[in-house]
């Protein structure tokens, strides 16, 4: 019984059968090299950049400011211009805070570039004055002793 490459006429060292090998290795690269295009595009479309700077109500840039994306562990902080960078999801709300400042939550959906103002805590401001005659209370105390 003669096998299928008999019948064909396609043998071992056929160049015909050597073409077929090589459409056949070139069509598999192809497919191959488009997946991944495809899931590196992909993923591409799932992260942007933002970018922006904060900033107190007088217009002052704040240095030192913690931006993270909400609900993730992605954030850095303003550098001593109050600018920051960031890779983020889509939609993502960004969480801005500062010690001193009320904590605000940023939209980012269809913004590239942001100016987020910070406004100061009242409460934080009467924490701190509060401590710091509770200490020079203490200080006497211990001086008049």
């Amino acid at each position: 019984m003669k096998s299928f490459s008999d019948k064909t006429n396609i043998g071992e060292n056929n160049p015909l059968k050597t073409v077929y090998r090589m459409n056949f290795y070139l069509l598999f690269l192809l497919i191959g090299s488009l997946s991944i295009l495809g899931s590196t595009r992909a993923y591409c479309q799932q992260s942007r950049t933002i970018s922006g700077i904060v900033k107190n109500s007088q217009g002052e840039t704040i240095i030192g400011a913690n931006i993270v994306e909400k609900g993730t562990s992605n954030g850095t902080i303003t550098n001593v211009d109050g600018l920051f960078t960031l890779h983020v999801s889509p939609n993502a709300v960004l969480k801005v805070s500062y010690m001193g400042y009320t904590e605000q939550d940023v939209n980012t959906r269809n913004k590239n570039k942001l100016e987020i103002i910070l406004t100061e805590d009242a409460r934080q401001g009467r924490r701190i004055i509060f401590f710091t005659i509770l200490q020079l209370v203490f200080y006497f105390y211990i001086i008049d002793y």
